[in-house]
Order: C-alpha cells, then structure tokens, then sequence
C-alpha cells in the first residue's frame, strides 16, 4: 500500500489493498485471551488477566495513533505505516515462540463436527452489546471532535478523547485488580448502563469545554469494567472449542460498531451539530444494556 501511494496509484486500488490489509491482520487479542481462558471459570486471575488484555489495547489506541503521526511527519508519510506493520511482524512472532501457554488442540472425535460460537445464545448476546459499544465510541469520537469545533476550540478534541480514554485505563486498572464476587452477568448490565449515563452526561454537557471534560472523565469510567466483564463471560457461555471464534467475535464487532458510529455521527453532525451525534451514543449505551438485561434474563449469558 505504501508503494502503491508513492507510485500515485488510482484511490480504488488504494481502498482495495487497505481491504487486503484489513482482512490479514492476525487476530492476536482473541487468540490471547483464549490462552487466558486455560484458567477455571471462576479464578480471580481471569478477571485480572482479561483486564491486563483491555488495558493493553486500550493504552494502543491512544499511543498507537500519535507514534503513526509522529514517524509520518517527521520521517516520511509512509513511515507510519511501515512502523505499523514492523510492530505486527514482531509482536506476531514473539506471541507464536511462546509455546508454553498455546492451549492444547482438541480434535473433534468421530464425525461430530465443531460447535460454532453463534450457536450460543450468550455469544450473540455478547456480540449485540459490543456492536452497540462501538457505535458509542464511534459516535463518542466524532462528535466530541464535532463539539470543541462548535465551542471554538478544535485544538482540544484530542485531550478530552486521551482524558476520556485515560479514565478508563484507571477504572480497569482498579476494576482488575479485584475479585469482584457475584454474578458476572449483573454486572455486566451495572456498567453497560453506568455507560449510558456516562452518554447523557456527554450529550447534555455542550455548551463548555470543561463541563465536556468533566463528562467525558466521568464516562470513561465505564468503559473498561463493560469491556472486561464481557470479555470474562465469553468463556461461560462460548463452546469451548469455539472460544478464540468468540472472541474473534467481539473484537470485529467492536470495530464494525465504531466504524458505523463514525458514519452515522457524520451524518447527525452534518444536520443537527454535535449534539445529535452525542444523543445518538447515548442510545447506542442504552442499547447495550437492554442487550445485557435481556441476556441475563433469558440466562443466555448463564452456564454454557
């Protein structure tokens, strides 16, 4: 791709090796946890190591961007993404040396063939919540940036998303360092919905910086324990010869919800400011925890 835009290539064979970067690029977070996952359902370890996972992709998103930007100013515009793809080669190699925690294989005995993680009801369940957690971010993202560019201040979109990121990383930073007793699916719904209040906050604080701030801090909050906790229930409710798929799941659909969120807040920006984009990722938290509810009460999120 990098040689493709230096040789000024038509923006459609651009898009279409973007594609092809998207749809290699090694699902390692999955295949991380579904190493965690070797502990029993109910070890206080699993919880912490989920939560270990979270933060470290957290942490990613906000560093992540700002190393990209800084090699493509100050090397080359190409830099970012050769940086990029040098850190996946690593980090993919180093993750396949270590044998040791590499979950053993479990052949399918006979003829029965492999139980799919969507033939569980609390995977799909699961993968609703994180598609509408995405449309959050998504939503969060874009129009928060919207926001600061309404109040007048544009050069601050950037710090509120790193504050609101950062409060995040501190609540699952305390969240996994606990032994949370109790049913997991309970509180699941706890913090889906302390997400969208977390929204509404976000939503009504529009009309200064620092009220946006205050909101986004608050907010944040929720973020990690919503994201660990359904993290922590996949290996519950997902066959076990299916949990990296499951997982696999999860990841996507976060992702595919952002990037509907981005979308669709565009939109709202264009025709109502950033409050409609802000409205929009309340409902989007409001939508996760009906999700949550309705799975536990269906106890689709209950033993496997």
């Amino acid at each position: 791709m990098v040689v493709a835009a230096y040789l000024h290539a038509p923006a459609v064979a651009l898009v279409g090796l973007a594609a092809a970067v998207g749809v290699t690029l090694p699902q390692i977070g999955a295949a991380a946890r579904a190493r965690w996952t070797r502990l029993p359902a109910g070890d206080p370890r699993l919880d912490t190591a989920l939560a270990t996972e979270s933060l470290i992709e957290e942490a990613v998103f906000v560093v992540g961007p700002v190393l990209v930007v800084a090699a493509a100013t100050s090397v080359a515009p190409g830099a970012g993404l050769l940086v990029a793809a040098g850190l996946v080669a690593l980090g993919c190699a180093l993750f396949l040396a270590h044998r040791s925690t590499e979950p053993p294989p479990r052949p399918a005995a006979g003829d029965e063939r492999r139980a799919r993680a969507t033939a569980s009801r609390g995977v799909r369940v699961l993968i609703v919540m994180f598609l509408a957690i995405g449309g959050l971010f998504g939503l969060t993202e874009v129009g928060v940036v919207a926001l600061t560019r309404e109040l007048g201040r544009p050069g601050v979109a950037g710090v509120l998303l790193a504050a609101w990121a950062g409060a995040s990383l501190v609540s699952g930073t305390v969240y996994g360092s606990r032994a949370w007793p109790g049913d997991p699916a309970r509180r699941l719904i706890l913090s889906a919905a302390a997400m969208a209040v977390g929204g509404v906050l976000i939503a009504v604080a529009n009309q200064s910086v620092i009220a946006a701030a205050v909101a986004l801090v608050i907010a944040g909050t929720a973020n990690a324990p919503t994201l660990i906790t359904g993290n922590t229930l996949v290996a519950v409710v997902a066959p076990a010869e299916a949990i990296t798929e499951a997982y696999t799941w999860l990841s996507v659909t976060v992702f595919a919800g952002i990037a509907v969120g981005a979308t669709l807040g565009g939109v709202l920006i264009d025709h109502g400011g950033a409050p409609g984009a802000l409205w929009a990722a309340a409902g989007a938290g409001v939508l996760a925890t009906t999700a949550a509810a309705i799975g536990r009460r269906t106890q689709a999120l209950g033993a496997r």
